[in-house]
């Protein structure tokens, strides 16, 4: 399929979210989300770039994010020389077709280096999770159907994968599931011959959110202000003489405007540049953490208390089981090393635990 010729984004490089949208019109989503991300996503708008795309489960309608370092989309612009950019939800949401109720859905993305789940259970938002691959195909499904933490027993299954995969792949996850369950396992160009008009890239027919920075807005309104004043008033003065004395003084003046707005240019590349070194010396990402502590915790977790000094946490939390979340983190080593659980008490009268867990976490 040539025009779905481009380049696949690491679901590594890129964080997701979902918002459950309120009643809004289309034109009004984007202004809405925008406002939104500031208080999901602890990253400057100006070094953040966003997509998302429209999910509707349940009578419900959910936004869900793609949120880019701008620095890293760039990088991928420039690797993909004017080709389109897409992800792993390019290819998934297209698939998914009508809920059926009562049925959780689990859908698999299997990339050569990476892999994804994106969980759709009923009646809660969708939630997504990441991995790297390089364990075995059987150790990785395991990991990531542990991590999703999917009841089998309600869940009907979609996976796209290497074409080389697809068999292997299939007989590992079938005897897994329930005589109720579907299974559809899908190579990729299987999985693009289906989708009619092809994948939708991202950031396509949609501007940045923050095109220019916020910094240089008032200063390049400024310029365009002073732009249109020197054009109407050389018009002016080509119809009559008589202004040619009120011209002089306007680009007198805005030739000290023109100054101004030029130091303040160069103060603020000083800054920037300050900030992008700051930047390369930032510890650990405390949201980055959380973000991978509640993938690992589980819906059924409640954090009391986190603490992070580069990149060392401790966290307070209650919830059932702490010594089976334990294996989970044992397997996540590419995010979180020296885990240990240092107390477990037992709740009166629950089958909840209160714990407290201390360790190395890697996200930046």
């Amino acid at each position: 399929m040539k025009r779905s010729a481009g380049i696949m984004v690491s679901r590594l490089d890129y964080d997701v979210q979902v918002i459950e949208l309120p009643s809004l019109a289309e034109k009004e989503v984007e202004g809405f989300l925008t406002y939104r991300i500031r208080s999901l996503y602890p990253g400057q708008p100006d070094q953040t770039a966003f997509d998302y795309r429209i999910l509707a489960r349940g009578g419900k309608r959910y936004a869900v994010l793609f949120l880019f370092r701008r620095e890293t989309l760039e990088e991928y612009r420039r690797l993909a020389a004017g080709k389109p950019l897409f992800s792993s939800f390019s290819v998934l949401l297209p698939l998914l077709g009508r809920d059926r109720p009562g049925r959780d859905l689990l859908c698999l993305f299997w990339h050569d280096l990476w892999l994804e789940a994106l969980v759709l259970r009923e009646g809660e938002p969708p939630r997504s999770f990441a991995g790297k691959r390089g364990a075995g195909a059987a150790a990785e499904l395991s990991q990531i159907l542990s991590i999703a933490a999917a009841d089998l027993s309600r869940a009907d299954f979609l996976m796209v994968c290497p074409e080389e995969e697809q068999e292997a792949l299939r007989e590992l996850l079938a005897p897994r599931l329930p005589e109720s369950a579907t299974l559809t396992v899908l190579s990729a160009p299987q999985a693009l011959r289906r989708i009619a008009r092809g994948p939708e890239p991202l950031f396509a027919g949609r501007p940045d959110p923050f095109p220019v920075p916020r910094s240089l807005r008032l200063e390049l309104g400024v310029a365009l202000v002073l732009l249109l004043a020197f054009l109407a008033l050389k018009r002016t003065v080509d119809r009559d003489a008589s202004y040619l004395a009120s011209l002089r003084r306007e680009m007198q003046a805005a030739q000290g405007r023109s100054a101004q707005v030029l130091a303040l240019q160069k103060e603020i590349e000083d800054l920037q540049a300050r900030s992008a070194g700051l930047g390369r010396k930032r510890p650990a990402d405390p949201y980055r953490v959380l973000s991978e502590l509640q993938s690992v915790l589980g819906p059924g977790t409640r954090i009391n208390s986190f603490v992070i000094e580069r990149g060392t946490f401790q966290l307070e939390a209650v919830g059932p089981d702490p010594l089976r979340l334990m294996e989970v983190f044992k397997a996540r080593t590419e995010s979180f090393e020296n885990v240990k659980l240092i107390q477990i008490v037992p709740l009166r009268d629950t089958s909840r635990e209160l714990f407290r867990i201390t360790g190395y976490a890697h996200a930046q």
